[in-house]
């Protein structure tokens, strides 16, 4: 896919970093990036502009969790939006995460407002995150491409937002178990529950779906969590067809091995689009050893844009 000056677009597309999407992919797609900051110790960068992503792993430490995230302010997201208004652009798709595991729709939001006439902003929140998020970004962009209108394009792209499912396995570090640990239990339960996480290394099977998170299992075996990912994707092949998917891990791709084995299989039909790692950003909110899937069924995948080329993450 070619750049093409703002100008010559039907729309502007914005998202964050959350998205797993790099620098490179984004700009072939001609999508605005507005980066999150990474703190760790007495360094602080731009996720993905200022320090690649192995420079930056190794800055966050062991866990990556450790590391300190904070998620790009209305303030960068309004300079964002005034770049492509400069630039020719009326109209504005803001995409972003869920708003149970990010803030960025409701910054989006302000930001819209202080942009006032200026252009119209569209605040799309995907119900989903990481990769999920970009599988949203990427088919919005190929809908642009493709010359289909702004109304239709922010139609299917809820739709398609609707019908991600992301999947994942995230650290036992990480501050969507212990954030969870805390909302559950209280007291000595909360930290008992979470002395059990540490000593026996369970690990949480979480679902991102239509904008609710939900834990659906926690195990200390790895291939068990992920022979799960494969039993549900399965389930939802069977009854919505064929599905589209990528894999994603933290800073390993050896994490992936326990998910490739059960995903090999005849019992559903599937295609892997690709495999990313996924931000640093993201590392420093799931953790190291992460290890998903974002998929989504192939129908809604290739419904609107299909004859554009495809730009989701392949480092195969």
């Amino acid at each position: 896919m070619t750049d093409t000056a703002v100008g010559e677009k039907s729309f502007g597309i914005v998202c964050d970093s959350g998205c797993d999407l790099t620098p490179a992919q984004l700009g072939r797609l001609g999508v605005a990036l507005v980066p999150h900051h990474v703190n760790a110790g007495q360094q602080s960068w731009l996720d993905r502009v200022n320090v690649s992503d192995d420079d930056a792993l190794e800055r966050m430490g062991v866990r990556g969790t450790d590391a300190m995230v904070e998620e790009a302010g209305a303030d960068e997201l309004l300079a964002a939006y005034r770049r492509l208004v400069d630039e020719g652009c009326k109209i504005i798709v803001s995409v972003h995460s869920a708003k149970a595991l990010s803030a960025m729709c409701g910054r989006a939001r302000e930001a819209a407002a202080r942009l006032g006439d200026a252009a119209r902003v569209e605040v799309l929140d995907t119900g989903t995150a990481s990769i999920g998020t970009g599988i949203v970004v990427e088919r919005l962009s190929a809908m642009r491409a493709a010359g289909v209108p702004l109304e239709d394009a922010l139609l299917a792209a809820r739709e398609i937002a609707a019908g991600v499912r992301l999947m994942f396995i995230p650290a036992s570090s990480s501050r969507l178990v212990r954030r969870r640990a805390r909302s559950r239990h209280s007291g000595l339960v909360s930290r008992a529950s979470m002395l059990r996480v540490r000593l026996v290394g369970e690990r949480g099977l979480f679902l991102v779906s239509r904008g609710e998170v939900t834990q659906t299992m926690r195990s200390t075996d790895i291939a068990d969590l992920c022979g799960r990912i494969a039993h549900a994707m399965s389930a939802i092949a069977h009854a919505e067809g064929p599905l589209d998917y990528v894999e994603l891990y933290g800073c390993d791709r050896k994490a992936l091995r326990p998910l490739e084995k059960p995903l090999d299989t005849n019992e559903f039909e599937a295609e892997r689009m690709g495999v990313t790692r996924v931000s640093p950003s993201n590392v420093g909110f799931v953790g190291r050893p992460a290890v998903g899937v974002a998929f989504v069924p192939d129908s809604l995948f290739e419904r609107v844009g299909a004859n554009q080329p495809t730009d989701v993450p392949a480092d195969d």
